[in-house]
C-alpha cells in the first residue's frame, strides 16, 4: 500500500453502543483504518460487529465517543453528507428498475448530469463484468449477478469507503467464492477503503488486509490474516480462527517467550507463552490439527505424547485422524490425502508430537 496515504482515514476513538443505556452492545471502541485498505470486523452474532459499521454509516447513533473520517469528525452529521457506500445482504436493488436505472439512482439524487450518468452507468456495468445486463430487471439475474450490481451501486458515485455488511451471505458456497475474489479484484483496481463484516473466518482470512475480532462488544485482536492464525492474542481468537485442539494443563516454569507445561497424565510440554504470568496456574494449549506429527519422533519436533487412535474420517482432499491423548483428551490430526496419508488401525497405540513454536498456551485466568 502507497505510503503517502492516510493512515487514520477512518478512526474509532472510544466508541460505546448502548440501546438501552444500561448494557452496553459495544464496548469502547477503537480502531483506525488506512485509506485504501479492507479491514474486516469478525465476530459472532451479537458480538457488535455491524453495530459499528451501522454508526460509521450514520445509521445508528453513537453512544459516547467520536468516529473521524479524513480527521474530521462525523459523529452529528447525517448519512447522506458521510460519502460512504453501503452494500448489504439481500441487496436492496430496486426490482421495478432496469440494471441501469438502479445504477443511475444514486447519480440522480446527486442531481448530476444525463451524459455524466449515462457515461458513469456504462464504464460501471464494464467494471463488474455486467455490460450487456443493463436494460434487465434485478428479477432476471442471478445472486451472483445481483450482488454485484449492489456493489457497483455502491462503488459508482466515488465512496470515500464502502461499508459490506454480510454481503455474502445469502448465496451459496461456490457463488459466495466467486463474489470474494470479485470483490478482492475490484478492491486492488479501484483501491477504495473498505470495511466489511462477516462471522465467517474464511471469508474474512481470504479478503481482508487486517482483521478485527469482536466478542462481547470488545475488539480482542486487531491484526493480519496470517498473524491472528499464527500468533492469537487469547484463547477465545485462537478457537474462533481456525480449528483448534485443546489440551489443559497447569503452568510449570515461564520463560520469556515459552511456557512449560505439566499435562495431567504428568508428561510436560515447551510451548509458546500466549499470557502465561503465574507458575501454578491452569492454562490451555491450543495446537492447530495440521500441526502435529503422527508416529514421527524428530528432534524438531520438541514434545511427543502418547495416544491411542480412534478412527478417520475421510473429508476429500484430506483425512481427519482422531485420538485419545494418554492424558485423557481428544485432538485430531488433519493431513492431506496423499500417497503419504498413514493407515493406522483402531485402537493401535500412537504417538503425536509438535514443534514448541506450533502451540500456544493462554492462562485460563489472568491477574
Amino acid at each position: 500500500m502507497p505510503s503517502n496515504l492516510n493512515n487514520q482515514y477512518v478512526q474509532f476513538v472510544n466508541v460505546k453502543k448502548s440501546y438501552d443505556q444500561k448494557n452496553l452492545v459495544v464496548k469502547d471502541f477503537n480502531l483506525d483504518i488506512r485509506e485504501g485498505e479492507f479491514v474486516t470486523l469478525l465476530g459472532p452474532s451479537g458480538s457488535g460487529k455491524s453495530t459499528c459499521l451501522m454508526m460509521l454509516a450514520g445509521f445508528e447513533e453513537v453512544s459516547s465517543g467520536s468516529i473521524l473520517i479524513d480527521g474530521k469528525p462525523v459523529t452529528n452529521i447525517a448519512p447522506y453528507y458521510r460519502n460512504i457506500g453501503v452494500v448489504f445482504q439481500h441487496y436492496a436493488l430496486f426490482p421495478h428498475m432496469t440494471i441501469a436505472e438502479n445504477l443511475a439512482y444514486p447519480l440522480k439524487v446527486r442531481k448530476m448530469s444525463a451524459e455524466v450518468i449515462a457515461e458513469k452507468v456504462a464504464a460501471t456495468l464494464e467494471l463488474v463484468e455486467l455490460t450487456d445486463f443493463g436494460k434487465r430487471y434485478p428479477g432476471q439475474l442471478s445472486g451472483g449477478q445481483q450482488q454485484r450490481v449492489a456493489v457497483a451501486r455502491a462503488l459508482i458515485f466515488e465512496a470515500s469507503i464502502i461499508l459490506m455488511d454480510e454481503p455474502l451471505g445469502a448465496l451459496d458456497k461456490n457463488l459466495r467464492e466467486q463474489m470474494q475474489l470479485e470483490i478482492k479484484r475490484l478492491h486492488k483496481k479501484i483501491g477504495f477503503t473498505a470495511i466489511y463484516v462477516t462471522h465467517d473466518q474464511t471469508e474474512a482470512l481470504t479478503m481482508s488486509d487486517r482483521i478485527a475480532v469482536f466478542d462481547d462488544g470488545i475488539v480482542q485482536q486487531c491484526a493480519e490474516p496470517a498473524v491472528l492464525y499464527e500468533e492469537p492474542s487469547n484463547l477465545f481468537v485462537a478457537n474462533f480462527i481456525g480449528e483448534n485442539n485443546n489440551i489443559t494443563g497447569v503452568i510449570k516454569t515461564i520463560d520469556e517467550k515459552t511456557v512449560t507445561v505439566t499435562l495431567a497424565n504428568g508428561s510436560e510440554a515447551i510451548v509458546r507463552n500466549g499470557n502465561c504470568t503465574d507458575v501454578g496456574a491452569a492454562c490451555t494449549m491450543t495446537i492447530r490439527p495440521e500441526n502435529l506429527f503422527i508416529n514421527k519422533p524428530d528432534a524438531l519436533r520438541q514434545n511427543n505424547v502418547d495416544s491411542k487412535f480412534l478412527m478417520n474420517v475421510y473429508v476429500g482432499d484430506s483425512i481427519h485422524y482422531y485420538f485419545t491423548l494418554s492424558c485423557g483428551t481428544q485432538v485430531w490430526v488433519k493431513l492431506l490425502n496423499d500417497h503419504d496419508a498413514p493407515v493406522i488401525k483402531e485402537g493401535d497405540s500412537t504417538h503425536l508430537s509438535w514443534p514448541l513454536d506450533r502451540a500456544t498456551a493462554f492462562q485460563e485466568s489472568v491477574n
